[in-house]
């Protein structure tokens, strides 16, 4: 993640937890438009 943040990239999530999943996430959207999600 420190990488695409030092590459410009602007999270509008990040390191969220989801108790329903137990999964912890962060959301961006890249250049193109495309949304990514991206978990551990």
């Amino acid at each position: 993640m420190a990488a695409l943040t030092a590459a410009g990239r602007t999270f509008s999530r990040e390191n969220t937890f989801i108790p329903v999943t137990g999964k912890t996430i962060s959301d961006f959207t890249d250049p193109h438009g495309q949304r990514w999600q991206l978990s551990d």
